[in-house]
């Protein structure tokens, strides 16, 4: 009886702990949705991050014919579910989880006994750097490259020859729908080789595959230089010499924190050559809490100082996209108080003052230039603006510029591709310069966005029921 109670007794408090063990996780995962949601803010990001897609054969061919294009292609369409915030947090956050699981299982097969904390520790860095630095098609690629790893480092055939096929197969896969993503499976790889399986020979192997590799993809996907084939998407080869030094640190932190682990996992299983007679060992609280604890406040730090130091641009932003939005009050409230040093600061409050009737009264309570470059945007010493062209193109829309406002669209064109501001705005000139025809056309490419079909189905029919929407 005394037995069976026992047992009892153990599977109830066994029971509780999982029941409590569930409820911390609930709560962890809602706390991480939410904190996601206020430091992305994914409306803006929808704003700044878009990207041309369509679902139409012609258009996905055209990610074919490069390396990378497939997670290209992906990328493109997931970035619009930031314009539903709760779907775009989903979906950001699920990458974040998929990124930190695969990273902890990578660390354990390093040798990390508790591979938590760095593993997260990372993804809450990568958190922070897609903030400013990094799209969600980089996302991708690093979710590739660790999946990949993880299979690599999993396979329990220690044959050469099984590892060599298995790497080549996953480096050529990654190599032609990832691009630089083959790059980070390879270096992962040799560090695996190298630190944990010891096999230095099959290290050097696996780097010469790593190295040949994208010569032979170079050789089907021809480009002019070879940087895409090693570095695309990672973050992006085109900006790879000017990469800021907060993204070159984040890059980084995978093999620091690979080699630390492992570096902490053979201190450990090394006993000291003199082991004292007496030591005093620390609390357990203590022992278990200490690394997680400077992680929280590395990460704290970290974030308030990344914080404090885009809060001028993040607020910018913002009221750019309000102003595109035609939402003149909320976009002019956003530039409270902020310091108008700018351009493009000065033109966004030119423009709402002048939307919202106080132009006249209110125009001089604000820092001015000569001219009508900021009105215009005519200056060239602007053409660094991001987006200039469809900027450009917009006030001379609002301007009744028409011919200008078709220029600088195609000039839009030329720079962004199919995205659906611009798309919708060819549509609106053609309108206006009675060439329905062409303006049903690229309403019909504004409908192969299955994110905005609904919207150019009703521009179509309100078309249909007025050709010159005269009303």
């Amino acid at each position: 009886m005394r037995q069976n109670d026992a047992k009892s007794a153990s599977t109830e408090a066994g029971l509780q702990g999982n029941r409590h063990r569930w409820l911390v996780t609930l709560c962890f995962l809602v706390a991480g949705y939410v904190f996601t949601w206020w430091l992305l803010d994914p409306v803006s990001l929808a704003h700044n991050r878009e990207r041309p897609f369509m679902l139409d054969w012609v258009f996905f061919c055209r990610f074919l014919r490069h390396v990378g294009g497939m997670v290209e292609y992906a990328g493109s369409f997931l970035v619009y579910s930031y314009a539903i915030p709760w779907l775009g947090t989903l979906c950001i956050f699920s990458m974040l989880l998929a990124h930190g699981s695969c990273l902890t299982f990578l660390l354990r097969r390093f040798g990390a006994r508790q591979p938590a904390v760095a593993a997260w520790f990372v993804t809450y860095a990568l958190l922070l750097a897609f903030r400013h630095y990094i799209t969600v098609v980089s996302v991708l690629a690093l979710l590739l490259a660790l999946a990949a790893s993880c299979v690599y480092a999993g396979t329990p055939s220690k044959r050469s020859h099984v590892r060599v096929a298995l790497f080549i197969g996953l480096n050529s896969t990654l190599g032609y729908t990832a691009a630089g993503a083959a790059t980070m499976l390879t270096l992962l790889a040799v560090l695996y080789e190298c630190l944990t399986r010891r096999k230095h020979i099959m290290a050097t192997a696996i780097l010469v595959l790593g190295c040949t590799i994208p010569l032979v993809l170079r050789f089907m996907f021809f480009e002019p230089s070879l940087t895409p084939f090693f570095f695309r998407w990672l973050p992006m080869d085109k900006a790879l010499r000017q990469l800021p030094t907060e993204l070159t640190m984040f890059y980084l932190l995978y093999p620091v924190t690979i080699i630390a682990v492992v570096a902490s996992s053979v201190r450990r299983s090394t006993p000291p050559a003199n082991p004292p007679v007496s030591t005093r060992s620390r609390p357990g609280f203590v022992r278990s809490c200490w690394r997680p604890a400077v992680a929280v406040v590395a990460a704290l730090v970290t974030t308030f100082i990344l914080i404090g130091r885009y809060h001028d641009t993040d607020r910018l932003m913002q009221a750019d996209r309000l102003m595109e939005d035609h939402q003149w009050e909320q976009a002019f409230a956003g530039l409270d108080g902020l310091p108008v040093s700018g351009d493009l600061a000065r033109h966004v409050i030119i423009r709402c003052l002048g939307r919202t009737g106080r132009l006249l009264d209110e125009m001089f309570r604000h820092p001015q230039v000569a001219g009508p470059d900021v009105i215009l945007l005519t200056d060239p010493e602007m053409d660094k603006l991001l987006r200039i062209a469809r900027r450009r193109s917009d006030v001379c829309y609002e301007l009744g510029m028409v011919n200008e406002a078709e220029r600088w669209i195609h000039e839009a064109f030329t720079d962004q591709g199919e995205v659906p501001f611009i798309l919708e705005r060819m549509a609106m000139i053609n309108l206006v310069r009675q060439r329905p025809g062409a303006s049903a056309t690229f309403l019909g490419a504004l409908a192969l966005n299955p994110w905005k079909r609904e919207h150019a189905r009703s521009i179509m029919l309100r078309m249909q029921a007025d050709p010159l929407m005269s009303g």
